[in-house]
């Protein structure tokens, strides 16, 4: 709900108010339901059956605990309210004062109640798998969040023009923010009631737990403009920023930034282009930016982690006269000196409009550096005894360009169209690390090391024969794996010829058998909308994609490979591709499995990170396509009516892709490769209806 109301309290006085409530409840079948749906999915195997052999669901199905009255419900409350004054005491001076109050309130209901299955004679039982936490008595939790957040900014600026060609204007402001979270939590177990469950309807160990933290921001900006005749262009823009992040000693930044612009189209010896090249801009800016979210809210502060025991017993690892006790871990280490990180950005550009304003479009090059990045501190001796705090000594750099071109036209016989197509790219590398020997280059940060860098092995494919077998486990293969390998496993390369398998001293520059095998980065970021408008009639589109990425499934991923530890294990209509002696050139190697403690051994053979897997995740997907048409104006006047539109659209429509099929290349960035595929899956959306205007 949304309301929003303004009032002229005087000619220089202007009153605001805008609030918005929004209510939202939302009921799974229990806590953590959609991220363990998508991994239990791994599970089911074909020869899985649903059933038991009396013709009840089985505990593998899933539906027992689905039946069980389990639940998790969450219901949230968030109110905005946003007033805000406006005050102009003379001409072209105006005063701000804006405020931004939000109050957000959280109540969380978990009921846990165990799944009912029943045995060959069929005697019922009441189970619970692991992952789920379910008392065998039932539990209950009831879980409560409040967040409280308050920012005031107040600003003021004015205008002024000097013989018609200067125009100035400056502003100033004060801006603050505070945050103050508060959670608490209650769970019982062993309930009295399962229908009208409760924290004191229960008979057995009751457990609280508290979180109360705050984070708040000062801020002091400024702006100074100028324009001549709107050809030569200035901007000088000032913050100085201070976090509750930080000691009071590191807690201010100073982040300073101009930029410059030069309209040649306004220039004289551009008059006879005047008709082809409306705009000619050129522009440039430097600057810096206070970055504090890599560090904690309390990072600068000394703490002290509290162990309790749970409900069952369970907590620490320490035994006492009574058992297991609570207790207080000793201090961490931390760094009071942790700061602001400095984002110094700089960018050169040229827009333009030509051809009567049909061309026009921008080109954007650029330097992002990003100083005193949160990093490991300097080596210690080991004899420290704690894990040393992060330091503000790490630098990153990411160099990029970016392009923008629309072309815009409306033909004699009415039709009006448009197309834009824009293109970007940027690399990032690592230009300051606290890693003096270089080590593990393959999963740490090191001097030189660019984004996205995928170390594995190559691989000539698989071992077709038992003596292409014999000859590779002539090779020390023992840090992979000590089983043989054998037709059908993947035919690793000993690139460094020393008769082993390894990744040597695993510093930069011998790290053995590993080499870089491609870049996960996003490389080539385009898209391409348009739209086609005649007599009432629109036709709108939006393609968009990557031009280069890799991605390489890890060991285990098991929507990938299909094969793999027993609880992990499914198969596709691609896994079928599977080496075997009728098969030699499958794409898949032997498909191992075996039980969690023992699968190591034999997926090592086939499912180390390899140049022979990795995956083109490049695509071009069309997000959405529209099609519109509006009633004519004499039809929506007799309806009483300014305007009725009837659409049809779509989602996700089509992509074109050779990313395995079983993976979304939008979804798989940022998530862990052991876990790819296990998120729920963008949908292909149809629609339709009608927009009235009254």
């Amino acid at each position: 709900m949304n309301a929003s109301i303004s009032s002229q309290l005087t000619s220089w006085v202007k009153l605001k108010l805008n609030t918005k409530f929004t209510q939202s409840t939302s009921k799974t079948p229990f806590a953590g339901f959609e991220s363990l749906f998508f991994h239990n999915l791994a599970r089911m195997r074909p020869n899985i059956s649903p059933y038991d052999l009396n013709g009840n669901f089985s505990e593998m199905s899933n539906v027992p605990y689905l039946q069980s009255g389990s639940s998790d419900v969450v219901k949230e409350n968030t109110l905005a309210i946003l007033p805000g004054l406006e005050f102009e005491p003379v001409k072209n001076w105006k005063i701000m004062a804006d405020f931004n109050l939000l109050k957000k309130n959280t109540n969380e209901d978990i009921l846990k109640l165990p799944g009912l299955i029943y045995g060959i004679d069929g005697t019922p039982k009441f189970v619970n798998r692991s992952e789920y936490n379910i008392p065998l008595l039932g539990g209950y939790s009831r879980n409560m969040g409040s967040t409280n957040y308050f920012s005031p900014n107040v600003y003021s600026s004015y205008n002024y023009t000097l013989n018609e060609d200067h125009n100035f204007s400056v502003m100033a402001g004060f801006q603050q923010e505070l945050n103050e979270y508060k959670y608490l939590s209650s769970s019982v177990q062993d309930l009295i009631s399962t229908t009208r469950p409760g924290i004191s309807l229960a008979t057995g160990a009751q457990t609280t737990q508290e979180l109360r933290n705050h984070w708040g921001t000062q801020g002091f900006f400024g702006r100074f403009n100028y324009n001549y005749k709107s050809k030569y262009l200035v901007e000088i823009n000032g913050r100085y920023d201070g976090s509750s992040r930080f000691a009071s000693n590191s807690r201010w930044g100073f982040f300073p930034s101009f930029s410059l612009g030069y309209n040649l189209a306004q220039e004289k010896f551009m008059e006879p282009f005047k008709e082809h090249i409306s705009m000619l801009k050129l522009r440039g800016s430097y600057g810096f930016l206070g970055n504090q979210s890599g560090a904690g809210l309390y990072s600068y502060a000394q703490s002290m982690n509290v162990t309790v025991p749970g409900p069952s017993g369970a907590g620490g690892p320490w035994y006492f006269q009574n058992g297991r006790e609570a207790y207080i871990n000793a201090p961490v280490p931390f760094n009071p000196g942790v700061t602001w990180e400095k984002v110094q950005n700089g960018n050169i550009g040229l827009d333009f409009e030509a051809l009567n304003s049909r061309l026009s479009g921008s080109v954007d090059v650029f330097q992002r550096s990003t100083k005193d990045m949160l990093g490991p501190a300097l080596d210690i001796a080991d004899m420290y005894g704690g894990i040393p705090p992060k330091s503000n000594n790490a630098n990153l750099r990411t160099n990029g360009w970016e392009l923008s071109l629309t072309w815009r036209d409306q033909l004699d016989n009415g039709i009006q169209y448009s197309l834009t197509a824009m293109l970007s790219d940027n690399k990032s590398v690592v230009t300051k690390y606290q890693n003096p020997t270089n080590s593990d280059p393959a999963n740490a940060w090191y001097e030189g090391k660019k984004v996205g860098e995928i170390w594995g092995y190559r691989a000539s494919g698989l071992i077709q024969t038992p003596e292409e077998a014999a000859a590779f486990n002539k090779l020390n293969h023992s840090f992979l794996s000590a089983v043989n390998w054998v037709p059908g496993d993947v035919n690793y390369l000993d690139l460094n010829g020393d008769g082993k398998l390894d990744r040597g001293n695993n510093v930069l520059g011998d790290t053995g058998d590993l080499s870089i095998i491609g870049n996960a980065a996003a490389r080539y970021a385009y898209s391409f909308n348009g739209y086609i408008q005649w007599k009432g009639i629109s036709v709108s589109a939006l393609f968009q994609g990557i031009g280069k990425r890799d991605y390489v499934p890890g060991s285990s991923d098991v929507y990938f490979w299909g094969a793999g530890s027993l609880a992990q294990v499914t198969v596709f209509k691609e896994h079928l591709d599977y080496w075997t002696p009728q098969n030699t050139g499958a794409y898949y190697p032997n498909p191992y499995a075996a039980p969690a403690g023992s699968a190591g051994s034999f997926i090592s053979k086939t499912e180390q990170v390899a140049d022979r897997y990795i995956q083109n995740a490049a695509y071009l997907r069309l997000k959405n396509a529209t099609i519109n048409y509006a009633l004519p104006e004499r039809w929506t006047k007799k309806l009483k009516m300014s305007k009725v539109s009837v659409f049809v659209t779509g989602e996700n429509l089509f992509t074109i892709t050779k990313l395995a099929k079983m993976l979304d290349p939008e979804t798989i960035a940022g998530v862990n490769s052991n876990d790819a595929g296990k998120i729920y899956p963008l949908s292909r959306v149809y629609a339709m209806g009608v927009n009235i205007g009254l």
